[in-house]
């Protein structure tokens, strides 16, 4: 197609060309001027018909399987090819599970997505084999899209070599919050749950009139995954340490570690004996303070769409309310009191369509898509410079959009890179909290069995 229309532009440009020589007598300087002409014109054309991008397809392989976030990526593709028509979508919404066995087929066949998702424990040896494009170049030539970001590109979850690699960035996001009940607060005087002490003292109150205050979740799988949660929420904010710790730089016996420990053990008469489903949680007197499950799109879809449909006096009047997860102690940082963790893209470093991928990437944190993401109840993962009000419709989810975009700090929960170490620390959790051990216990063992000084 190109060469039949560089070929038509010549051969229109010849016969004027002949035609101009007949009129001037074919004197030769004028013929040479002519061609010359000619000349500059067909390489003007030729640049021009190089110009006109080729059909591209973008394939991505995800692991949200639900319906929801595949009609929100749709609306988002339509978005983008608006102004890229000349780009397609080849997208496969996958469980976690299913997508881990044909990522490693597709990578032993040399045919990665463009797009796909691993988990932080993977990172290092798929880079390390040539499957991750470093994403680090591209952001130090576009500091704008960085500054987008609501949480920092040298998280160990996402990054090696202390960021100097970023191997991922978030496409969405979500976070950690307490729920609780204003009209109980006010009825037996309670503080705020700003802090693990107050949570402690309101426990207490409550206890002597009968109410069990802390239910580990809603809809959570068990117990000690929400206990694993709260110890890597309590810790947020010092992820230099938790990086440090993962790469063998420093002990695991430190005093932010040991710090949260004892305050997850302190909340232990706080907890329910048990997960509460929605309907136990809004239900009577179990209902003062609930965590969020370890989720992300089903916890958006579920816990706040729900508790609003199932309270929705309450919610009209203001008397649930969402607080920040609280840190071990009163004087820790007041701006660093929750977290979330991105879903993250990461880039295949052999993909054909390198540039596409880095624009596709760029949109996905623009305004326009940061709309659509909360429009469907999804968080995203960069700053809001929008009016909220505008998009968002369930008022639990605007509060809880709200607190992110008023503590900018405040996005990520730490993660750990180091498998082994992160199965081991759960374990130990597990046993403090159940009393075969103690908080300074917990991490006695974890530097000799997993790292050489």
């Amino acid at each position: 197609m190109k060469k039949s229309l560089l070929w038509l532009v010549v051969s229109i440009m010849s016969i004027a060309l002949l035609w101009m020589f007949t009129l001037a007598g074919c004197k030769e300087e004028v013929a040479e001027e002519v061609a010359e002409e000619v000349e500059e014109a067909a390489e003007e054309v030729q640049e021009e018909v190089e110009e006109v991008e080729e059909p591209i397809t973008l394939s991505m392989w995800d692991v949200q399987a639900s319906p929801v976030y595949k009609t929100m990526v749709e609306e988002i593709f339509a978005l983008y090819q608006e102004s890229h028509p000349n780009v397609s979508f080849d997208r496969k919404g996958l469980s976690y599970d299913e997508s881990r066995e044909l990522l490693k087929s597709a990578a032993l066949a040399g045919n990665l997505p463009d797009f796909y998702t691993l988990s932080s424990a993977e990172i290092r040896e798929w880079y390390d084999e040539g499957h991750v494009l470093n994403l680090k170049p591209y952001l130090d030539a576009d500091p704008e899209w960085e500054s987008k970001l609501l949480y920092p590109v040298d998280s160990p979850a996402v990054s090696l070599d202390n960021g100097n690699i970023v191997c991922a960035l978030g496409s969405q996001a979500w976070h950690m919050y307490m729920i609780y009940f204003k009209d109980m607060h006010e009825q037996y005087n309670l503080e705020e749950p700003t802090t693990v002490d107050a949570i402690v003292r309101n426990n207490e109150i409550l206890e002597a009139n009968g109410i069990t205050s802390f239910a580990t979740g809603v809809q959570s799988p068990s117990q000690f995954s929400d206990i694993w949660v709260c110890f890597v929420a309590m810790i947020d904010g010092n992820r230099d340490r938790i990086s440090q710790a993962e790469l063998g730089e420093i002990s695991w016996q430190n005093e932010t570690f040991i710090t949260a420990a004892e305050a997850i053990k302190k909340l232990e008469p706080c907890f329910a004996d048990d997960a509460l489903s929605v309907d136990e949680f809004t239900d009577g007197h179990t209902r003062l303070y609930s965590k969020e499950y370890w989720g992300g799109i089903y916890y958006y879809e579920q816990m706040f769409s729900e508790l609003t449909e199932a309270l929705p006096e309450d919610v009209e009047n203001g008397n649930v309310i969402l607080a920040p997860w609280p840190l071990p102690t009163p004087d820790s940082d007041p701006e660093v009191q929750e977290g979330g963790v991105g879903t993250d893209f990461i880039v295949n470093a052999n993909s054909p369509h390198i540039d596409a991928c880095i624009e596709f990437y760029k949109f996905w944190h623009s305004t326009e898509v940061t709309k659509i993401l909360v429009k469907n109840s999804l968080p995203p993962a960069v700053k809001i410079d929008f009016d909220l009000g505008e998009v968002v419709e369930d008022p639990l989810f605007l509060q809880a959009l709200e607190i992110v975009n008023e503590h900018p700090k405040q996005y990520q929960n730490a993660f750990f890179y180091n498998a082994d170490a992160q199965a081991k620390l759960r374990e130990n959790l597990t046993n403090m909290f159940i009393g075969n051990i103690t908080p300074e216990q917990v991490f006695e063992d974890m530097d000799s069995n997993f790292y050489e000084k």
